[in-house]
């Protein structure tokens, strides 16, 4: 037994080595020797890694090291693998305690180099649900813990089980596997236990093993998954006082044991170890034991007195589901970041209409691409437009009138856009033709200038937006699909090759045409002289103002690249 009382100090340092020395908790030893079992200065430390003045497990370069570089580096500079601190001491010889936080793991060394299996890509990874709810300040529950004979082959261990009918797989600590020496087969897999906490497995394997039931007979224990730590509680049993405190607890056999730690789940894979046989019931509060195929266990409260609440959990079993470390990692990837391109997003109907109406109307011509603008309906009937296009027309010319400059530039850029063949002038039969057309529209158009840059140059905009009768061209069009590319997905992988190209293509929306029979839908109004009669105009092509270009335009440069994507620069 353990005591703390400092009185008895002074007697238990005279059988002390004589190389260690007795120390006072209020004073420090004056000097102190070079053996193994002192601990280092601690006015200063020197990392024995990089150099610097920190501790090696501080190290930032230590810590950045694969595991089993870690180990490579600490066993050739000869470090103790328990503290990482020393090199005049081994790790049996250390003074501290095993330094290993991995929950469940027993060895002399340090976390940082607690070594975790790699898992398989290929072998699919399945969610096991356990119903354990650890509360360790609660020294007058029980559990469904119990003293078991395990054995592989020649080798037999004592252990200690967990009986779990809300647990969905059987469960057996690494380390005890690998003291029976037993070999399975790979199996990853998680554990989603009930406090939240999800605990990745990559290394598990199945493996089988014998276990001694109530009869002394060894019976077949198949299907075990192995784990590297399990968050259970320790437990101790006083058979013998229990059995005099409570009567319905006489004659029967109650084993006695302190600080039992489970290295085992029994679940309900092996459901059949956990049935009762028989039950032994006291008063109302008090422990209840019930035997089963592998002997007498205890389980609920010690007093009906205890103030401690009782526990329950509820769990979900055999569901499989995607872990929160698995939704942490694609969080934190570059390819959440709008690297990945997702391609299985929602769509509104809208959307699949743009979609269906760009790859039916796109035809490839002589001199590149031609599509038809994209209606909200196949029923179109635009109102009356060509009065409105006529007054913004005169408007625009009286500004002309004021701005000499802005009168040429406009002179030539509209005859520029018919020598292009952007623009076509529209008489006689063609004239007559479309009268009745229901699509027929006449577009408004202004120049916008662009003062924010080196040289601000205009640029002819067509208003779509222009409303007559509540109704414009661009209430009538779809905007389509955004195929823009995502800004900051472009700058990230910019940085994938050693040369980046960028590109700039000229006139985008004027690259396009627009199929014959929407043509009708972007006429205008314009003439080099206010006193001549308006000449009637069509955009051949997209327009600026069209609230369907940017998709339409975006969506023939992506066709016209998928064409050209195996060829080489």
């Amino acid at each position: 037994m353990l005591t703390a009382e400092t009185t008895k100090k002074q007697d238990n340092s005279q059988r002390l080595p004589h190389n260690i020395q007795s120390v006072n908790r209020d004073t420090r030893p004056q000097q102190r020797n070079s053996s193994y079992n002192n601990p280092p200065p601690r006015s200063r430390f020197r990392c024995l890694i990089c150099g610097y003045d920190h501790r090696a497990t501080d190290c930032q370069e230590f810590k950045n090291m694969p595991i089993e570089r870690r180990w490579e580096t600490v066993r050739r500079m000869r470090i103790c693998v328990n503290c990482c601190n020393q090199t005049n001491h081994d790790a049996h010889s250390c003074y501290l305690p095993p330094q290993c936080r991995q929950y469940g793991c027993r060895g002399r060394h340090h976390t940082l180099l607690h070594r975790i299996s790699i898992q398989d890509p290929t072998t699919p990874v399945r969610t096991e649900n356990l119903n354990i709810h650890k509360e360790p300040e609660l020294p007058e529950i029980y559990f469904q813990i119990i003293p078991v004979t395990i054995r592989h082959g020649d080798n037999e261990l004592e252990t200690f089980a967990f009986m779990d009918s809300g647990s969905s797989a059987s469960l057996i600590l690494r380390d005890l596997k690998e003291e029976l020496q037993v070999e399975g087969s790979p199996r990853p897999f998680s554990l989603a236990w009930t406090n939240g906490s999800i605990q990745e497995e990559p290394g598990s394997q199945t493996v089988s093993i014998l276990i001694k039931d109530q009869s002394g007979k060894f019976i077949n224990l198949d299907g075990l998954r192995t784990v590297e730590s399990m968050e259970l509680p320790k437990q101790t049993v006083d058979g013998a006082a229990l059995k005099r405190k409570y009567r319905h607890l006489k004659g029967i056999h109650l084993a006695s044991y302190r600080d039992g730690l489970p290295k085992i789940i029994i679940g309900l894979p092996h459901a059949h170890l956990m049935c009762a046989l028989r039950t032994k019931l006291g008063r109302a509060g008090g422990p209840t034991a019930m035997q089963t195929h592998l002997g007498w266990v205890l389980l609920g409260a010690s007093s009906s007195k205890s103030k401690q609440e009782r526990l329950f959990s509820l769990m979900e079993n055999g569901k499989e589901e995607k872990t929160m470390a698995d939704l942490m990692k694609g969080y934190f990837s570059t390819e959440e970041f709008g690297v990945k391109l997702v391609t299985n997003l929602p769509q509104s109907k809208e959307e699949e209409r743009a979609k269906i109406l760009m790859k039916e109307t796109l035809n490839k011509t002589k001199n590149g691409y031609e599509i038809g603008l994209l209606w909200k309906r196949d029923e179109i009937r635009l109102p009356e437009s060509f009065a409105q296009a006529l007054r913004r027309l005169q408007c625009l010319e009286r500004k002309m009138e004021r701005d000499a400059i802005l009168k040429k530039w406009y002179h030539e850029e509209i005859a520029a856009y018919c020598q292009k063949g952007y623009a076509q002038a529209i008489e006689g039969n063609n004239l007559l033709k479309d009268e009745h057309n229901p699509k027929l529209n006449y577009i408004p158009h202004f120049a916008v200038i662009n003062y924010n840059k080196p040289k601000p140059k205009p640029r002819l905009v067509f208003d779509a937006a222009a409303k007559n009768n509540g109704i414009s061209l661009n209430s009538q069009l779809l905007s389509g699909p955004d195929a823009v590319a995502s800004l900051f997905g472009i700058l990230i992988r910019f940085r994938e090759g050693r040369v980046g190209i960028s590109g700039d293509i000229k006139e985008m929306f004027h690259q396009v045409g627009i199929r014959q029979e929407d043509r009708c839908a972007q006429r205008f109004l314009y003439r080099s002289n206010p006193n001549d009669k308006p000449q009637i105009f069509e955009m051949k092509v997209m327009t600026f103002g069209a609230t369907c270009s940017p998709a339409c335009a975006q969506f023939v440069r992506n066709e016209n690249a998928a064409l050209f994507q195996t060829r080489r620069i």
